[in-house]
């Protein structure tokens, strides 16, 4: 899902800080601020991302790593929420988004939309 590191004290990529709060946000534990959803991790995200190892049995230290528990835990979580997730092949589960324009999945590059509707809107 990220690849890299998500965490208070770190300089996280951007489009890592996007993923996760989009992916926290569909399951539930990121609430997106008046100003919507940026590349700069907040203490929002933290928050959620503590929130979310806290009720997944995972040690809470608001931290993402590139594939550490967290991350797997997250894509899975994302994965099955959205239908998409076939344990017997957990190694092939990713997340995947839906454009909030015509529901198409996609791989969230584009933040809500697919990159058909995101060329359509530009």
């Amino acid at each position: 899902m990220i690849k890299g590191f998500i965490g208070p004290d770190y300089n996280s990529d951007g489009s890592d800080v996007v993923k996760a709060k989009q992916a926290l946000k569909k399951l539930g534990y990121y609430t997106v601020p008046k100003y919507g959803v940026t590349e700069y991790a907040d203490k929002g995200l933290f928050s959620a991302i503590e929130d979310f190892q806290k009720d997944k049995g995972i040690k809470p230290t608001g931290q993402i790593k590139k594939d550490d528990k967290t991350a797997k835990t997250l894509s899975s979580a994302l994965a099955e929420v959205e239908g998409e997730y076939d344990e017997d092949n957990e190694a092939e589960n990713s997340p995947i988004f839906r454009c909030t324009e015509c529901g198409g999945p996609h791989g969230g590059s584009q933040g809500d939309l697919c990159p058909s509707c995101a060329g359509k809107a530009s």
